[in-house]
């Protein structure tokens, strides 16, 4: 981003982010990987896995749905991009949310174990 915006006189409407895609792209496969291979080895897991990665995996794809459209609603003049940020902003707060209840539960469970 240096090169491009720094070093280089390159106009803000020409920026692509599709590395942001590109990764959103890489950890839905990763999260239907993960699908996959527990539907066929036949072994019961606890539901917190499966919880954690349908969380992982909604949040990445509906992100994905915002990001790769990025420079039709930058460019666009209306206000309806802000409903989208607004969204977006939502989603990555119940996201992050999400995660640190996760390491709340699993940190007080553990702490239990060694006082116990």
């Amino acid at each position: 981003m240096l090169l491009y915006f720094v070093f280089n006189t390159l106009d803000v409407k020409q920026f692509q982010p599709y590395a942001k895609v590109a990764d959103n792209f890489i950890v839905i496969l990763m999260a239907l990987s993960f699908y996959y291979q527990k539907i066929n080895s036949f072994n019961e897991l606890r539901w917190g896995y499966f919880r954690l990665n349908t969380v992982i995996l909604i949040y990445f794809t509906f992100n994905i749905m915002v990001f790769l459209p990025f420079n039709f609603m930058i460019n666009e003049s209306s206000g309806i991009k802000f409903y989208f940020w607004t969204a977006n902003m939502v989603f990555i707060l119940l996201f992050y949310g999400y995660l640190v209840s996760l390491i709340w539960k699993n940190g007080i469970k553990q702490g239990k174990m060694q006082l116990g």
